[in-house]
């Protein structure tokens, strides 16, 4: 197999799609006997706590302790990040098993009303025209679930090849799938967009690449007010989707 000279991955949540009322409503049924499918129907101020410190989840099995925390607090509280894992840490269940029933719980939301589901995603413009009107297969490095990423994607008319959708199913990490990424998808160099800082720490520090790896910051996911400042403290470059676009067609270029 030859190898490219420079790969793009990109994450999903929060670089190609929104879905985060999606995620609230997911989290919020995995852990209440109270089963909802719409915004209206959740309880009073967990929406606005949990838009407001999404940031901080990492794997999709971390859902279920951050909506309880979004559960028990008032409306325009603040999570507490070492709070939240302490929580996590405390929990009975390892994420692997949580991660099953947060995914678990999606489906149950998708059988009991597809169309309500797939409303509370949107788009990120003008990245996804982008990628629509480069009409290439994506390299998606993600802690979603394969069968929800290929169904918005469908949805949003992108095509794409599922075998190169490296998700969470099965509890697998980003650290795991980069590993296979690099595997079947030889290159001399990747670069990683994803909104969640920690885990472009976690996987730079873990993958010890040097230039090889170029973990990049979206500045217009699901970031942390502080997210970027640090990140750049770090040496992490933090990009805005023109500059996203920018990159993408220098590599598709070269």
């Amino acid at each position: 197999m030859t190898a490219a000279n420079e790969l793009l991955i990109f994450d999903f949540d929060g670089v190609i799609v929104n879905s985060v009322k999606e995620v609230a409503i997911t989290a919020h049924n995995a852990v209440s006997n109270n089963k909802v499918f719409s915004l209206k129907d959740l309880p009073t101020g967990y929406l606005d706590v949990f838009l407001a410190n999404r940031h901080m989840v990492r794997p999709a099995g971390d859902f279920l302790p951050f909506a309880l925390c979004c559960l028990e607090l008032g409306p325009g509280s603040t999570v507490s990040e070492q709070d939240f894992e302490a929580r996590c840490r405390a929990e009975k269940n390892d994420v692997k098993v949580r991660t099953a029933k947060f995914f678990e719980s999606r489906r149950a939301f998708v059988d009991a009303n597809p169309e309500e589901w797939l409303s509370l995603h949107e788009v990120y413009q003008p990245l996804f025209a982008e990628l629509q009107r480069r009409n290439a297969d994506l390299i998606v490095l993600t802690n979603k679930n394969r069968a929800a990423v290929v169904r918005l994607l469908t949805h949003f008319d992108l095509s794409a090849n599922a075998d190169w959708i490296y998700s969470g199913d099965g509890g697998q990490t980003k650290h795991q799938n980069f590993a296979l990424i690099l595997n079947s998808h030889p290159a001399k160099r990747y670069y990683f967009i994803d909104d969640s800082l920690g885990n472009l720490l976690s996987l730079n520090q873990s993958l010890d690449m040097g230039e090889a790896f170029v973990p990049l910051l979206a500045q217009w996911g699901y970031v942390g007010i502080e997210d970027t400042a640090r990140a750049k403290s770090y040496g992490i470059k933090c990009l805005g989707q023109e500059e996203l676009i920018e990159l993408a067609r220098g590599l598709a270029s070269g």
